[in-house]
């Protein structure tokens, strides 16, 4: 029997947030093209997108002309992630998984994303679901991660339900538990892959996000921060 994760308590929530205007846009996060065109240059073929959520990193992958993949805990993203490929024209393999627990075999693919997905759960979670992905990514392979920080102003919301991890109570993720990850935890994890790419990105919360998680409170400037993180397994 499967144990209760947080992924598993947690999967109507998502639905809801699928829902939600905040996730509705399918514009690829530049990040991600960054990662796409590394893999491009290397002749990459076949990418895994782990919690794609409405689509929009597929689609990018796919419009790249990449063997895509993709993968959600959730049937809504998966129809979402299916609709927006048809839209274009375009294929990606459909798979309905969590993302500890990967049902491919070793080392599958040349190339692996995470955007803002393995940030969701606790902390042993947030270990096995990384150390999960580096399993199935091929040796000379590149993995893309970006993960939110202990300086982005929704650390402070929520309940705390564990070391790092926050259970939000209000805005299109309430109910999902969020994990705020440290620089030398992911520099542990990665410890045997190559970094290629580390960066601290931040930018200032727009109106649309203010609104929906602090309801129109509090003044002054609210900071989103996350980590990008693009590297190489040896």
């Amino acid at each position: 029997m499967l144990n209760q994760t947080p992924s598993r308590i947690t999967t109507l929530a998502w639905e809801r947030a699928l829902r939600s205007e905040f996730l509705a846009d399918t514009t690829p996060d530049e990040s991600v093209d960054r990662f796409a065109q590394i893999l491009l240059a290397l002749g990459k073929s076949t990418v895994l997108d782990v919690g794609c959520g409405n689509g929009r990193h597929s689609l990018l992958l796919a419009q790249k002309g990449f063997d895509t993949y993709a993968l959600d805990m959730t049937e809504s993203s998966l129809q979402l992630t299916q609709a927006l490929l048809k839209q274009h024209q375009l294929r990606a393999t459909m798979t309905k998984a969590y993302m500890e627990e990967l049902p491919f075999p070793d080392e599958t693919f040349d190339g692996l994303l995470g955007f803002c997905v393995y940030n969701h759960g606790d902390g042993p979670q947030v270990h096995a679901s990384i150390v999960e992905s580096q399993r199935v990514l091929c040796r000379g392979g590149f993995m893309y991660l970006c993960l939110m920080t202990p300086r982005d102003f929704r650390y402070q919301l929520g309940k705390r339900a564990k070391p790092r991890m926050l259970i939000f109570d209000r805005g299109p993720e309430r109910g999902i538990p969020h994990y705020f990850i440290s620089r030398l935890q992911l520099e542990t994890l990665f410890r045997n892959f190559s970094i290629v790419d580390f960066r601290l990105e931040e930018e200032e919360a727009n109106e649309l996000v203010l609104r929906d998680y602090l309801c129109g409170a509090g003044q002054g400037t609210r900071l989103i921060s996350h980590y990008t993180l693009i590297a190489t397994k040896n």
